[in-house]
């Protein structure tokens, strides 16, 4: 299987699935649909671009490569809201078949990760996926704005 290219027509599909995932969980637990944000997705997308091209999703894959937090990032892109971001990561040649499930399983496995990704009070997503040639993973952001 070669590797989702994430900029291209099987990176939107995977980004498509992914929310479909999300979606799919958080009916099943009783709480509205997200929307994708395009503001929003532009600042998950960048996250994740900076993980893979600086191999840190193992350190530290809240804060930026600059040091820069989730609310700095998504306020360079222009969205003010409250916000939670989770990441996850999947070997994709492993998981042919699902991996946008191998993305989001780890996240609904974890406690801490699965209260964020069925937040009701959180209403549109941004998903950011991209490549890490170095360890070949795939990562994926997901920062989610919440209502006021």
């Amino acid at each position: 299987m070669a590797t989702p290219d994430p900029t291209g027509p099987s990176g939107l599909n995977l980004a498509l699935t992914v929310l479909h995932v999300v979606n799919a969980e958080r009916r099943q637990a009783g709480v509205p649909q997200l929307h994708a944000w395009a503001r929003l997705t532009r600042a998950a997308q960048l996250h994740a671009d900076d993980m893979a091209a600086n191999h840190y999703y193992y350190q530290h894959p809240q804060t930026g490569s600059d040091g820069s937090t989730l609310s700095e990032r998504l306020g360079e892109a222009g969205v003010s809201c409250p916000s939670q971001e989770t990441v996850s990561a999947t070997v994709p040649e492993i998981y042919p078949d699902s991996v946008a499930g191998s993305l989001v399983l780890p996240l609904l496995e974890s406690a801490a990760h699965r209260s964020i990704v069925l937040n009701a009070a959180a209403d549109r997503i941004g998903l950011g996926i991209a490549y890490d040639w170095k360890f070949a993973i795939l990562e994926l952001t997901l920062d989610f704005c919440l209502r006021e």
